[in-house]
């Protein structure tokens, strides 16, 4: 047959000395595609072995066609594996049909068979007859390009040389040869879909529609396929665009996409989470279009709204889409996390549901306070407080924390006083929620920039020095206290010849605006004449401490003088061309802490930087 050596050819589907299995299950088709390689055996020095699978669905019938698939491997000297299966129990084990259940286990035990043979390719009998009655089951059933574009010719280890060959000419060919075959007689009934396909459907297209229906049906496939792989391709490349983090996308880079591109950015995000629980993700004859479209719509609906797809809930989160295991994600089901232990300050406390220790480090000025009585970590509790007037259940909607995930969080409360939030974004450093501290009565922090969100500018700043100065080495000269985080954090990032020196300037003191009175009263050590020298500062504000020390280094001689700031605030600069070489961030008008910066001593070893405020 000319058509099956074409194809062949035409997809690449055989190498020198490929192990193959040949799934045999007696009929026309699977016989004709062993008589073929059989003839290809020495012109490829080809190892073949069959595999039948034997349903136990038709009784007499199917020990006859198991006996008929023996005589004939004997006779042709093919080794052959039998397996026995039980499909009706597959099928009320998985709630699928039988066609899917049978097709299961078909393809698991030419795997496993390639498995015990350490082969290479996995040879079935799909026809293009087969091809056709797929696009129009596909098609009937709601599927998109992909299944539109039929059965692939090659399909990883798969390979399918008959997929161009009408049926027809399948069974010419046999009685040519004089080769006997067994006729399924449940292929004659009405019984599955595919037959009423084959039966009904197809020869009512041709008689009705078209006389070529079928042929014309498979004729595009090639080029549907060419469409599917181009744009699956692309739908890779913008999922990975649109991955908030792992099995989670994030929703307006979603709608930012072209619309043919959504939709396969939600099918490949089903498929990395089917991997993640470990749900067949190759198996995606449960997902039809109507999925895609229900989860799609999640993205213009409101937060906390799900859409129930085969093995998995996708639920949205504010912004973010995110796709859970069904079994695991049904809140009736969903095992209790609630949980208390009593916390003792300066005394670590292990928290098995977080696998954290929460060790409550107070300052002097605390330990008369009355939160220090019955302090504890916890999870959530009716009632929850973080501060006077503001609720828990505000902070969890504000910040918009996933419903499902609020019961799960662990709290350092007293009483109903929730004093830290423990958060997938601050587990690592706790930190006082909306401002209440314990370090001092009346006193709040709220952020204003994230440990991460300043660990990602730093890099940024380091690949600006790196670029200005190339190899050239530097001094770097840390203005004491507030820049040393700054310092060693940057310096850490640097490709350069770096050497570190300290000054020390000052024009706060205890208060919170500048006095305007700059004291120096920490020189560098380094003879920086010549030398390339960076200022570390924490903040720039009225520009004063920044101008005194420009004059300073000017009188040591040094090469080039730059400066780098973690923070700047232009608004309140009293000294006209003071500006920074290298900035982190501009801010608004306010007296900030943390990350080196501090108020009367005090907030330095915060590990973000936030916005000071008095509440008494």
């Amino acid at each position: 047959m000319k058509g099956f050596h074409k194809t062949i050819k035409k997809y690449g589907m055989l190498s020198q000395n490929d192990g193959i299995i040949i799934g045999l299950s007696g009929g026309a088709d699977s016989v004709a595609l062993l008589a073929l390689l059989r003839g290809l055996r020495t012109e490829y020095a080809l190892s073949l072995y069959a595999v039948h699978v034997n349903h136990g669905l038709r009784g007499a019938a199917a020990q006859s066609d198991e006996a008929f698939v023996r005589g004939l491997c004997e006779a042709w000297e093919i080794p052959l594996r039998v397996v026995q299966v039980n499909i009706r129990d597959e099928v009320a084990r998985g709630k699928i049909s039988i066609e899917e259940a049978g097709r299961r286990k078909r393809y698991d035990a030419f795997y496993e068979g390639l498995e015990k043979i350490n082969g290479q390719k996995i040879a079935v009998g799909h026809n293009k007859d087969d091809n056709a009655e797929t696009v129009v089951m596909n098609l009937c059933r709601g599927a998109g390009l992909r299944g539109l574009s039929g059965i692939a010719p090659v399909s990883g280890q798969i390979i399918r040389p008959l997929i161009e060959t009408p049926r027809a000419e399948i069974e010419a060919y046999l009685m040519k040869q004089g080769i006997k075959f067994v006729q399924d007689i449940s292929n004659a009934g009405y019984d599955y879909t595919r037959n009423r396909i084959r039966h009904i459907v197809l020869p009512a297209l041709e008689k009705h529609v078209n006389t070529n229906a079928a042929v014309n049906i498979t004729r595009n496939l090639p080029f549907l396929r060419a469409d599917a792989d181009f744009l699956e391709e692309a739908a890779r490349n913008a999922y990975a665009e649109c991955l908030q983090d792992k099995n989670a996308l994030h929703i307006p880079a979603l709608l930012n996409q072209p619309v043919a591109l959504q939709y396969r950015i939600i099918r490949e995000a089903i498929y990395h989470a089917r991997i993640t629980y470990q749900i067949d993700a190759e198996d995606f004859t449960d997902i039809h279009a109507i999925h895609i479209t229900d989860a799609l719509n999640l993205a213009n609906g409101r937060t906390g709204s799900e859409a129930h797809l085969p093995s998995l809930i996708v639920r949205r989160e504010y912004a973010v889409l995110r796709f859970l295991p069904a079994s695991k994600n049904d809140d009736k089901n969903a095992e209790n996390t609630g949980f208390c232990y009593p916390l003792v300050p300066n005394v670590p406390r292990f928290v098995p549901e977080i696998n954290k220790t929460i060790a409550l480090q107070v300052y002097t000025q605390v330990e008369a306070c009355d939160m220090l009585s019955g302090l504890c970590v916890r999870t959530r509790q009716k009632g929850d407080k973080i501060s006077r007037t503001k609720k828990l259940q505000d902070y969890f909607v504000n910040e918009k924390v996933p419903r499902h995930v609020r019961d799960s969080i662990a709290l350092v409360a007293a009483g109903s006083q929730v004093l830290w939030i423990l958060d997938a974004k601050n587990k690592t450093y706790p930190h006082p929620i909306g401002g209440e501290s314990m370090a001092v009565k009346g006193e709040s922090v709220e952020i204003l920039y994230t440990k991460a969100q300043i660990d990602e500018r730093l890099e940024s700043l380091a690949e600006e020095i790196n670029r200005d100065y190339g190899d050239k080495p530097i001094v770097l000269v840390c203005a004491l206290t507030g820049g040393v985080f700054f310092l060693a954090d940057l310096a850490r990032k640097l490709g350069n010849a770096t050497t570190l020196d300290f000054i020390r300037a000052s024009s706060y003191g205890d208060g919170t605006t500048s006095s305007g009175t700059v004291a120096l009263d920490c020189h560098p050590r380094l003879e920086l004449k010549g030398k390339d020298v960076i200022i570390i500062e924490d903040i720039i504000d009225t520009g004063r401490t920044l101008a005194h020390l420009q004059e300073y280094f000017a009188g040591l001689g040094a090469a080039s003088l730059r400066i780098c700031a973690l923070l700047d605030k232009p608004s309140r600069r009293e000294i006209e061309g003071i500006q920074a070489d290298y900035v982190g961030f501009s801010i608004p008008d306010a007296f900030v802490v943390g990350y080196g910066l501090d108020y009367a001593q005090r907030y330095r070893n915060l590990p973000y930087v936030g916005v000071l405020k008095f509440t008494e």
